[in-house]
């Protein structure tokens, strides 16, 4: 048996596959070791078993939480390689007391009220959903993000039982004789022992039949189990673009996604008047290289899932002329360069017509000018659509969603939604369309001079 320190500072040092600092500075803080065999009776049994007394240097620890956690592993080093069971704890006596910095990790009590709560229906939670809401309540770093185990609010350990797993967790069980230690989850996967266990059968049933000594190598690795599943939950979540999406879409993976469609240079979300986590519903059609009708439906069921669209690829227009045609001997034409007459043309390759009708009266008051899906989808059709393509904006609606035409505390727009009716007691009939304006990227120089005249009047009373 060991009785020094030298020599559990060697056998340690065995142990040792990480080769780390901190763990060289625990090893030789070891200052003293103590054991004396203890016989017993106990409920009318003879108990046989050793208590062992270990003197630490504090000053080679981190803090109190690491100086349990040390403890802690000792216990289980000393229950696998003792002839005789451990009847207590192994005792921790700290040579040199000193006040843990603010720095240094303090030990917490790790169970939570969320543990508490969760444990009589924990066979019917999702294990992801479970690890996420543990984080969240904690406020601390993501499970199994810290080289220290401490640091984990709770300890998955699998189910030892090798029935049907009917769920994903199985229990929640906590130490009556250390109540401040982490709750332990059982879990029904991706264990050393279990019904997913790739150890040998012999060692199945020496910790299903429960032999003696099954505890120490339940305890044993367990060391390995805990770290498993949390890293097992870390790819997860590494991986899984819902589960590490962030608000805003400044996630690694969203802004990658942005970048298909040419949003994620940085920056270029402030030249849009919108989220440009918006346009991550909008992927599908935007990363084609041309524009379709189908992306124009898109905008506006992204918007308003009540509002059918209808798009008209090729709405005429009137363009002005600049330099019309006429009979002069300074300008002279030749009819074989097809010279348009007059003073203005008709061109359908620029422009579209986007006809909209809903019967929801929420929509139909925010498809009005002013209104916010109005200015919502002006800003998307800006992106979409870009500075050449202009589009033409109607909505068709009930006429019972309009209000009646008479002062009140409705505000009605004349020419658009106000409409006198021979009696206000008849039920109100039919459909009416309104135009909405247009969409222009571009505006030509005859516009901004004659804007005053082209302006559509939208007074209200």
């Amino acid at each position: 048996m060991m009785d020094n320190a030298e020599i559990l500072r060697g056998t340690l040092a065995l142990y040792d596959w990480t080769e780390s600092e901190m763990n060289r500075r625990r090893l030789e803080a070891i200052v003293d070791v103590q054991h004396s065999l203890i016989q017993r009776f106990e409920r009318g049994f003879l108990l046989r078993g050793v208590d062992i007394q270990v003197t630490l240097d504090s000053n080679g620890f981190a803090g109190e939480g690491d100086i349990t956690l040390f403890g802690e592993l000792l216990h289980r080093f000393f229950a696998t390689v003792c002839r005789y069971p451990l009847i207590h704890s192994t005792d921790l006596n700290s040579a040199t007391h000193r006040k843990v910095p603010a720095m240094d990790r303090a030990s917490q009590p790790a169970r939570t009220g969320l543990t508490d709560r969760l444990a009589p229906d924990i066979a019917r939670i999702n294990f992801y959903r479970f690890c996420q809401l543990l984080e969240q309540s904690q406020q601390k770093a993501p499970l199994g993000s810290t080289d220290n185990p401490a640091a984990d609010a709770v300890r998955f350990r699998p189910h030892p039982g090798m029935g049907f797993p009917v769920s994903e967790l199985k229990n929640v069980e906590r130490d009556v004789d250390n109540p401040d230690a982490p709750p332990t989850v059982r879990t029904t996967f991706l264990g050393l022992y279990g019904v997913d266990s790739p150890l040998p059968t012999a060692y199945l049933d020496y910790i299903t039949q429960r032999h003696d000594g099954h505890d120490a190598v339940m305890a044993f690795l367990d060391i390995f189990n805990h770290r498993f599943i949390t890293q097992y939950y870390r790819i997860w979540r590494k991986y899984n673009y819902p589960a590490s999406f962030e608000a805003g879409a400044v996630d690694d993976i969203s802004r990658c996604l942005l970048g298909l469609i040419g949003l994620g240079i940085p920056g270029s979300e402030n030249h849009i008047a919108t989220p440009v986590s918006r346009f991550l519903a909008l992927l599908s059609v935007m990363r084609l290289p041309t524009r379709t009708a189908e992306g124009v439906t898109a905008l506006v069921g992204l918007l308003a899932p009540l509002t059918k669209a209808t798009v008209v690829p090729h709405d005429p227009q009137p363009v002005i002329l600049p330099a019309p045609a006429g009979l002069s001997k300074n300008s002279r034409i030749s009819l074989k360069t097809r010279t348009l007459l007059g003073r203005t043309g008709t061109d359908v390759n620029s422009q579209l017509l986007l006809k909209l009708y809903t019967e929801d009266a929420a929509e139909a008051r925010g498809w009005l000018p002013g209104g916010q899906l109005h200015s919502d989808l002006l800003v998307l059709l800006r992106v979409y659509l870009g500075w050449r393509c202009q589009a033409r904006l109607q909505l068709t609606l009930p006429v019972s969603l309009l209000p009646a035409a008479r002062l009140g505390k409705q505000r009605v727009q004349i020419s658009r939604t106000g409409i006198l009716r021979a009696s206000f007691a008849a039920p109100a009939t039919g459909t009416v369309t309104v135009s909405l304006g247009r969409y222009q990227g571009l505006i030509p120089a005859f516009s901004i001079r004659n804007r005053e005249s082209m302006t559509h009047v939208s007074y209200s009373f």
